[in-house]
């Protein structure tokens, strides 16, 4: 597992089968696989994105802040699922944010000579809003929301869990993903923030296919780049 660079929590939010899994899988180990399996409690991912991909260079930041870029990924996972023992014991604790330190850090560990690592914990989409006070979310900076565009009845979520995360932890940046859309017909996008109750957040519905690989890498960079930009 890499060590260049500090890294950030980043939580994977959406109701069961919208494809987080698949997802972090294409990133980290690009490969998509066809049976279904269900994550139970949570499972942890590492992947590093390069300071080019943040659009960083040696000791400063540049201000170009547009698409993807491309970034270099260390597949690595922390192993086992970690659901077994929250999950089984009901632990519930309030979601707070936990305190980033703001002291300068080494070169080695500063974001524009190492990049920055995120720690993608996927989680199982049995629990709904209830994420938020769960122990699973404590120290997020930040979250990708998904739902299925395949699915409308998804759709809603999007909105809902979007919500739930900027108002338990305020200041922490997301992005709205549309997954699986090369299994459904072009959606306007005004369309999509609508039925998706996102309309009122100013920002756009990335649209992504774990299956191609379309769009995985635009939408974890986009997340690094916010973390970045706001310094956490």
């Amino acid at each position: 597992m890499s060590t260049t660079g500090p890294s950030r929590k980043v939580m994977l939010l959406g109701e069961i089968a919208v494809g987080k899994t698949s997802l972090v899988r294409r990133l980290v180990h690009n490969t998509f696989e066809h049976n279904y399996k269900a994550t139970v409690g949570v499972d942890i991912y590492e992947y590093r994105v390069a300071p080019e991909g943040l659009g960083l260079a040696p000791s400063r930041q540049m201000s170009e802040t547009g698409g993807a870029s491309e970034c270099s990924g260390v597949s690595e996972t922390s192993g086992a699922s970690q659901g077994g023992e929250a999950s089984e014991g009901g632990e519930r604790a309030e979601a707070r944010a936990a305190p980033v330190p703001r002291s300068a850090p080494a070169p080695s560990e500063s974001p524009a000579s190492g990049g920055l690592r995120l720690i993608i914990w996927d989680t199982d989409g049995d629990f709904g809003e209830a994420i938020f006070s769960h122990v699973y979310c404590r120290g997020a900076a930040a979250a990708l929301v998904i739902a299925d565009l395949s699915r409308p009845e998804t759709w809603p979520s999007l909105g809902t869990l979007a919500k739930g995360f900027a108002s338990h932890f305020p200041g922490r940046p997301y992005e709205l993903v549309m997954n699986k859309h090369d299994l459904a017909p072009q959606v306007a996008e005004e369309d999509l923030a609508e039925q998706g109750g996102v309309s009122g957040l100013g920002q756009s519905v990335l649209l992504t296919s774990a299956k191609t690989g379309d769009g995985v890498e635009r939408a974890f960079v986009a997340l690094a780049r916010k973390i970045v930009r706001r310094g956490l």
